[in-house]
């Protein structure tokens, strides 16, 4: 997954916590960094990070599953950013999630993207 930020960075004290959940809304991976110490500045692409997967997962079981950003701004931040994410199986197949003009903020702290 890579973070595109375009022209509203996410403060270096906000925190990110980021995820995968299957078609059921379960949990299948998440990204284990949280970037608290991190600045993603204004036109920065961030990444290619991997997700650590915490339970089995299929192409047929990703299909109407997400992806899910979360912010723990320390104060005020809107972060305005597109993300790019591919899910490889096993088989050979992938699925993405991709999406543009993504904004969380200290008032809507959480995006989800459709996985495709």
């Amino acid at each position: 997954m890579t973070f595109y930020t375009t022209y509203d960075n996410k403060d270096h004290d906000t925190k990110v916590f980021t995820s995968v959940t299957d078609h059921t809304n379960k949990t299948i991976g998440t990204l284990g960094e949280h970037f608290g110490d991190d600045e993603f500045e204004d036109g920065d692409a961030d990444g290619p990070y991997a997700l650590s997967l915490t339970e089995p997962a299929t192409w047929s079981s990703m299909r109407d599953g997400r992806l899910r950003i979360r912010i723990e701004p320390h104060g005020h931040d809107t972060w305005k950013l597109n993300v790019r994410s591919t899910l490889f199986f096993s088989d050979g197949t992938r699925r993405h999630a991709d999406q543009d003009n993504l904004a969380p903020s200290q008032r809507n702290r959480q995006v989800d993207v459709p996985i495709a």
